[in-house]
């Protein structure tokens, strides 16, 4: 077991919203996204860890995001540290480091809010991942998000019988998914309050078994469950 490496919490502003632990095996990693995120006036607290490592468990200490760096680490223990972060309430950004086919299978089998890639992480990059997960966003590299296209045109359902049933407000809520917008845009459009929006968010990724909202855009539109 690692202990944590600290650093002190960045000087308070109007601007802080949140709270970020980073994990990663790789120290120059750790540093460098330290480094990055101590440089983001809306981090208001910044913890950087060695896998393998434990998140509280007793509502203590708990992080608004973690970050996640799936590199020298295997994937199931990734997927465990990712679904227990997202059962305490902490948001998930993956960063990747590999081709984009191994990236796409990463984000396919661990829940996450959304993903970045080693080759594009600035302190800007970073900075505008954070916000927009924070407006319940799914920040996604271009590459990727183009691979992640590509691979839904080449492919059709396997083994499916029938679709999901969606009920009307599902539905709703799926395609304004696919228009890319936030909970909060959500919100407004369909006129309820946002945490009726993070519920119905959360049923129609449990009925399509997507663990993100990237993939269950993908597989709607791979389907034909909403207009393209």
């Amino acid at each position: 077991m690692y202990a944590p490496e600290t650093v002190p919490s960045i000087v308070e502003s109007p601007s802080v919203r949140y709270s970020v632990v980073v994990v990663a095996a790789n120290e120059v990693h750790r540093h460098g996204l330290r480094v990055m995120l101590t440089k983001i006036p809306s981090v208001a607290k910044c913890r950087t860890m060695a896998p393998p490592m434990l998140l509280a468990t007793d509502g203590h200490d708990v992080f608004d995001t973690l970050i996640l760096s799936c590199s020298d680490i295997s994937r199931e223990l990734a997927a465990s540290l990712a679904s227990r972060a997202q059962s305490l309430g902490t948001n998930v950004l993956l960063l990747f480091d590999g081709n984009q086919q191994e990236s796409l299978e990463i984000a396919a089998s661990i829940p996450s809010n959304g993903f970045l890639t080693l080759q594009d992480l600035t302190a800007e990059s970073l900075e505008k991942a954070l916000d927009g997960i924070r407006n319940g966003e799914v920040p996604m590299s271009g590459g990727l998000a183009a691979h992640l296209l590509a691979s839904v045109r080449r492919h059709t359902v396997a083994g499916r019988e029938r679709n999901p049933y969606l009920t009307p407000r599902e539905q709703q809520a799926l395609a304004l998914l696919v228009e890319g917008l936030s909970n909060k845009q959500i919100a407004r459009r369909l006129d309820i309050s946002q945490h009726g929006v993070k519920r119905l968010v959360a049923n129609v990724l449990a009925k399509l078994n997507c663990p993100n909202r990237t993939l269950a855009v993908a597989v709607a539109l791979r389907d034909g469950l909403v207009a393209p």
